[in-house]
């Protein structure tokens, strides 16, 4: 397929669905080391930032700040992938990488909108004609009925403003396996696949979160709502590592400040 068809069948993939699964963006193997990598970093002897969220009732746990904090998983996903290609192809050339970044440990929330937060704020920015942030979702173990391991979502949710769902609504699996990358728009609804029987150790549900956007004013936006939330006190006066500044350079696209 020629990468003109290959962009314009992608790209209509997701404005019709609101998300698009890539099937084995990361190798096996590197999957497989980014899972116990991540694991290492949610163990008793690990860093715990003040941020940090740790074994939530509701959530889980939480470690934010990918790019100063895991330099392994960036650069296997950034450097070794073709994520950034297929950013491109979603965003334009223009593409900018926001710093929400967080590393999930056994996260098992209900069904919302990634604008919600900002919704609730009173922003209304999201709605406008030229918003068009998207999460970019990793996962490191198979998406099952049984233990829940990826995402589940409500396709073409992202064109409704004010769904109202009831709290038992069965949306569509997405069917991910460790290594496959879901990214999915900003306003569609989502929520994590819940397991339906008790998680055995091998099937800890690890995953991975990065923002990006196109680069317009929206991402201004976005960015300047962030730093309003204590949970992002820490995005003030951010820097990027060096290697991460000199790929996004050669690459051409832009880290968000």
């Amino acid at each position: 397929m020629e990468l003109g068809e290959y962009r314009k069948n992608f790209f209509a993939a997701y404005e019709t669905n609101g998300y698009v699964l890539l099937k084995g963006m990361l190798k096996s193997d590197m999957a497989i080391r980014l899972r116990n990598y991540i694991e290492e970093q949610f163990s008793e002897e690990s860093e715990k930032k003040p941020y940090d969220i740790i074994n939530d009732a509701a959530i889980g746990s939480i470690k934010l700040d990918v790019f100063n904090r895991f330099h392994e998983i960036y650069r296997q996903v950034f450097f070794e992938t073709s994520l950034i290609f297929h950013l491109k192809l979603l965003l334009g050339n223009d593409l900018v990488i926001i710093p929400e970044t967080g590393i999930h440990k056994n996260s098992f929330g209900p069904w919302h909108k990634d604008v919600r937060m900002h919704q609730n704020a009173g922003l209304t920015f999201h709605w406008e004609e030229d918003f068009h942030i998207v999460t970019v979702a990793l996962y490191f173990q198979p998406n099952t009925a049984e233990y829940g391991g990826g995402l589940e979502v409500i396709p073409q949710s992202h064109k409704i403003r004010f769904p109202q769902y009831p709290p038992d609504i069965n949306g569509e699996q997405v069917a991910s396996e460790p290594g496959d990358v879901v990214i999915f728009n900003h306003n569609l609804d989502h929520k994590a696949s819940w397991p339906s029987r008790e998680v055995p150790h091998k099937n800890t549900k690890y995953s991975l979160f990065i923002c990006a956007s196109k680069n317009n004013s929206h991402a201004e936006k976005y960015m300047a709502y962030l730093k309003t939330r204590p949970v992002y006190g820490w995005m003030h006066g951010y820097t990027y590592p060096d290697d991460l500044c000199r790929h996004a350079m050669r690459e051409g696209y832009a880290l968000a400040r």
